[in-house]
């Protein structure tokens, strides 16, 4: 089965994706910010984290680097940002994927079965 964490301060972007990939099958978490993502990978993992780039408390740039300098096995990056410059955001928190908001469904399923399909390698 495939997991998704998707970390997002807006409660509804967190509720849509949620409905939209667990009827594609994939069971989701969730967190509102980067301090209850880095909490609740110490306890489980994900096959890809969908990471909103700017939150309160601790945001995905913030984020990104706490989580890398775990001993784990990373998984996937994908940055959702509603940003002009996507690309730089994306780049400075390396990223393995980038979404552009507001994005698609198709986007969604896409980004992230290239992500977990590359990672699975």
């Amino acid at each position: 089965m495939r997991h998704v964490l998707v970390v997002d301060d807006d409660p509804g972007i967190r509720q849509v994706i949620t409905m939209l990939l667990e009827e594609e099958g994939y069971t989701v978490s969730s967190a509102a910010d980067g301090l209850e993502a880095l909490d609740w990978l110490t306890h489980a993992e994900a096959d890809a984290i969908l990471l909103d780039y700017q939150m309160p408390n601790c945001d995905g740039n913030a984020f990104a680097t706490a989580y890398r300098q775990r001993p784990a096995p990373a998984s996937p990056i994908i940055l959702l940002t509603a940003s002009h410059d996507l690309r730089e955001r994306c780049r400075r928190v390396e990223a393995d994927g980038c979404l552009a908001k507001p994005f698609d469904a198709d986007s969604l399923f896409t980004a992230i079965a290239q992500q977990t399909h590359e990672h699975a390698r």
